[in-house]
């Protein structure tokens, strides 16, 4: 079966809570998002239900409730009134395509699209030891929210197999990139998205071996050669040779090592940044910053603001008692002034 690196795909499953969180990178950033391109992610389309909404749980249990009204029945646990869709894409597809997409789409599967995201800020560092440069590699891809529901029989509108894969003929079609191989051809079920990137880091790590011995063997094959005609012609070019791979390899490992001590510094750094910013809003802090001292010091200003609440309510419950004491006499001074007036 040829490769067709570069083809659309399209990834049908059941809508999670979350996802419109994650469409709009709205509360946790996952780690394999760069948050430098996160600008460049745009809003496609969003139907008016959905727009300014946190989750579609609520939409879920609106379906849920006209299913029961409808049918008369409780809720299958098949029921999936919300699907999501993943389209694997290139660099420059247009909004334009994607709602031509989106339209023709709708008719094949009867279901309503409200939500198309576009993402231009996932993907992977490339390692300098494999692709040989460090530049970050991005999976340009959407997500398309589905209705599901037929909101006159409440029931949810199915699709099988051989729909979903002509979903991707139209996808191709849309965009004007080639269609990846069926599933029937290749044998490959579909993978989730955290299997896509475990899997394309275990690749990552496969070449990276595969690199090391390849040169390892190089070296081998170089000094035997070179063990064999040493001696004749003084140094020969395969010791130069092996020379210059044996540099290649303790560069690389010396690399290796500078870039883990980066990672650790960084790291370190932002630790201590964040134990910085925390200590400069204390009055006072360690001489040697840790995390435990300055988690100390604030349990301490956690203890006197609760004593400084203490006394400043009965402080204030004292100044309540002297003014009602207060009132209490001026009332009886009228009273008294009162009575005076009538004896008169």
């Amino acid at each position: 079966m040829d490769s067709k690196k570069g083809a659309c795909s399209s990834h049908t499953q059941s809508a999670k809570g979350n996802c419109l969180q994650h469409a709009r990178r709205e509360g946790r950033i996952p780690s394999y998002v760069n948050p430098h391109l996160s600008g460049s992610n745009r809003t496609v389309f969003e139907a008016d239900d959905i727009r300014g909404r946190k989750s579609i749980l609520p939409f879920v249990h609106r379906a849920e409730k006209l299913y029961t009204e409808k049918t008369g029945q409780k809720v299958q646990k098949s029921f999936t009134p919300f699907r999501e869709s993943c389209l694997v894409l290139r660099n420059g597809v247009t909004d334009q395509q994607l709602l031509d997409f989106k339209e023709s789409a709708e008719k094949l599967t009867g279901w309503k699209c409200v939500g198309i995201w576009l993402h231009q800020d996932e993907g992977h560092y490339n390692s300098k030891y494999i692709e040989g440069d460090e530049n970050f590699a991005i999976n340009y891809h959407a997500h398309v929210l589905w209705d599901c529901q037929d909101h006159v029989t409440g029931k949810a509108v199915r699709c099988d197999r051989k729909k979903l894969s002509a979903m991707q003929d139209l996808l191709a079609k849309a965009t004007g990139m080639k269609r990846g191989n069926y599933a029937k051809d290749t044998g490959k079920k579909g993978r989730s998205a955290r299997e896509q990137r475990i899997a394309a880091q275990e690749q990552r790590i496969a070449a990276l071996d595969v690199s090391k011995a390849r040169k390892e063997a190089a070296v081998s094959s170089a000094k035997a050669v070179g063990e064999a005609i040493k001696g004749l012609v003084g140094q020969s070019s395969k010791d130069k040779e092996i020379k210059a791979l044996q540099s290649d390899l303790d560069r690389e490992r010396e690399n290796h090592k500078a870039d883990l001590k980066k990672v650790r510094q960084d790291a370190q750094k932002s630790l201590q940044g964040a134990l910085g910013r925390i200590a400069g809003q204390l009055t006072y802090f360690p001489s040697v910053l840790t995390l435990d001292g300055v988690m100390e010091k604030i349990k301490d200003l956690i203890k006197a603001e609760r004593m400084y609440r203490e006394l400043y309510n009965d402080a204030d419950s004292q100044l309540r008692a002297i003014k009602r004491e207060q009132i209490r006499e001026i009332d009886e001074e009228e009273e008294q002034t009162r009575h005076r007036g009538f004896r008169r």
